[in-house]
């Protein structure tokens, strides 16, 4: 089960491949807990890889994106980096721009060597991870794991549990896919032809790429951020304002469906449920073409999308539920699944 599949100059780097009787599978990094491929049929039953990511170990550790990463403590960005915990006050590094703080800091759970234990029936790997007090200036003392296990529904399940020794802290794990399904292993054509459906009837404007702290229905603004009916990505990125989504939609409540993504060409479908009530969709646009992918493609365009699952951004801040706060003697517990399928 564990296998090196990517070039690597650290002997603690372990690379893990699961796999189930359908023909479909991941390979997981315990750097950064980073779900580095998942080998994916169509509806042919050829066989491709739908994430984007590297070939060596050395451009996760310098490049930005985040492919695949398990991220945190806390994902998504903080607003000057500061917030309060019982009235006081922490200052995290300003890792975006010198401005927020983003996806737990320069050297946050994308960066660290997670301990991995993979499953004997070999469907799951587990990782863990210790932060320790102060680690990139969070309190407390943290014990964080993320289990990733792919079954014969076509569903990989990925569950996050935490928690905190001595002292309050804030959390809000997710994980940082970049998907595109039409395949990456031979071209990784742009995401405009894939439909989006998201399960939200308002999202969060933003300033600064910060939540204003209001709520907005997505009808507003022409419907922009209307997605309550599959949409052509690239109607929805023609129209948006900006450079492309990078929003976060409030989930319809007392339902764990997220969103539907297809790609027609293809037949892939994926279907995506979670626990957390923010999904955050961001499409990137790598335009100076520096980004080389692992199959030797290079990133240009728009390549892929990320659909995140997560607490909503600056939540410390904003003050509504709800609070990312992590006391000693409770547990943080989440699942994002994702389910394959074609049509």
């Amino acid at each position: 089960m564990a296998e090196r599949d990517i070039t690597s100059f650290s002997d603690k780097l372990m690379v893990y491949t699961v796999r189930n009787k359908n023909g479909l599978s991941a390979s997981l990094m315990n750097y950064g807990a980073i779900m580095h491929s998942l080998f994916v049929p169509d509806k042919n039953g050829t066989v491709d890889d739908i994430l984007l990511g590297f070939k060596n170990l050395a451009d996760y550790e310098l490049n930005p994106p985040y492919f695949g990463a398990i991220v945190g403590r806390v994902a998504n960005r903080i607003a000057n980096g500061k917030f309060s915990i019982d009235g006081v006050d922490f200052q995290l590094e300003c890792n975006e721009n010198g401005r927020n703080h983003l996806h737990g800091g320069h050297c946050g759970f994308d960066k660290k060597f997670w301990n991995s234990t993979p499953s004997e029936d070999g469907h799951s790997v587990t990782f863990n991870l210790e932060s320790p007090d102060g680690d990139q200036c969070y309190p407390g003392e943290i014990d964080a794991s993320v289990c990733y296990t792919l079954n014969d529904d076509n569903e990989l399940h990925i569950s996050f549990k935490a928690i905190v020794k001595d002292k309050p802290t804030i959390i809000n794990m997710t994980s940082h896919p970049y998907f595109n399904l039409s395949g990456t292993q031979k071209k990784c054509d742009d995401i405009t032809d894939h439909l989006l459906e998201i399960n939200a009837n308002t999202y969060l404007p933003t300033k600064n790429q910060i939540p204003t702290g209001e709520k907005a229905s997505v009808r507003e603004n022409d419907g922009e951020f209307d997605f309550k009916r599959p949409k052509l990505l690239r109607e929805a990125l023609d129209n948006v304002s900006g450079n492309g989504y990078d929003h976060t939609f409030l989930k319809c409540h007392k339902s764990n469906y997220c969103a539907r993504v297809q790609h027609p060409g293809s037949g892939r479908v994926l279907e995506i449920y979670s626990s957390q009530p923010g999904i955050h969709l961001y499409t990137p646009d790598f335009t100076c073409g520096s980004l080389v992918g692992k199959h030797g493609e290079a990133y240009s365009g728009r390549s892929g999308f990320c659909i995140e699952n997560q607490n909503f951004p600056n939540s410390i801040n904003m003050h509504f539920p709800p609070s990312p706060i992590l006391r000693p003697g409770c547990l943080y517990e989440h699942f994002i699944n994702l389910k394959f399928s074609v049509q």
